[in-house]
Order: C-alpha cells, then structure tokens, then sequence
C-alpha cells in the first residue's frame, strides 16, 4: 500500500511544475522533469547533469531523436517504476531505454501480443535487452 502512495506521489510530481529544475526539449515539446528523478534511474542522465556540461548549467536538455510521447512514456516509467506500453510504441520505448540505460524490459514483456513477438525479439537482440532476450529469443 505504501509503495502505491509513493508511486501516485511521484506521478503527481511528474505531473504538476512543483520543484522542476530541468526542461527536457524533445523535437519542440517542452517536458518538466527533475534531476534527481533523472539521475536516479539513468547513469546516461547522471554523467550528463552531474558534471559542468551546458545540459547541466542550463537546465535544458535537447533531446532531437525521441518522440515526446516516448520520452513522455519513459519519464513516467522513472517517476513510477511502470509503464504501459501501446503496441505501435515498444520497439521505439526500448531503443529509448536503451540509450538511456533504464530497465523496463519487464514491463515491457508482460505487454507483449503475439503479433508483436518477433519483432521484440530482433528488438532486443539489437539493442541488448537480456531480459527480454532470454524470454523471447531463447
């Protein structure tokens, strides 16, 4: 029950512009996240705000080779540790956390159809999800 509350709390903080401190600029789209939320859940996140790079003095982050409904997607995963994932936007959520070192592979799995299948499968061999390899390739 605890844990749920934490989860609400932190999608109501994704949610709300309380304490934002970083705007993530994807392909025009303005999204208001947090750094410690970024840098907790991605050590691609972390090297980039953490040291004194332009992204981490400015507080803006371009991000020009995801969708905003992607990395909208993927904030939400940080934030509440679950992500539903439409069909038409697994393999694209999997090259994002990929690139940013998440690991939502379970999640992603359990959303899988058998018409998706194969192509999760040379999905994650490409872009080495070693969970979901082992549960679709093996």
């Amino acid at each position: 029950m605890v844990q749920l509350a934490v989860a609400k709390d932190l999608r109501c903080l994704l949610d709300t512009k309380d304490f934002i401190d970083i705007i993530l600029s994807v392909r025009g789209a303005q999204l208001n996240a947090h750094r410690v939320m970024l840098c907790t859940c991605s050590p691609v996140f972390r090297a980039v705000l953490s040291h004194d790079m332009k992204e981490a003095r400015e507080s803006l982050m371009e991000i020009p080779d995801l969708e905003p409904t992607v990395m909208l997607k993927m904030l939400r995963y940080m934030y509440t540790d679950r992500v539903h994932v439409p069909s038409d936007m697994t393999e694209q959520l999997l090259v994002a956390s990929d690139k940013y070192r998440l690991q939502c592979e379970s999640d992603v799995a359990r959303q899988v159809t058998v018409g998706s299948a194969a192509d999760i499968a040379a999905c994650a061999v490409v872009h080495s999800c070693r969970f979901l390899q082992k549960v679709y390739v093996a």
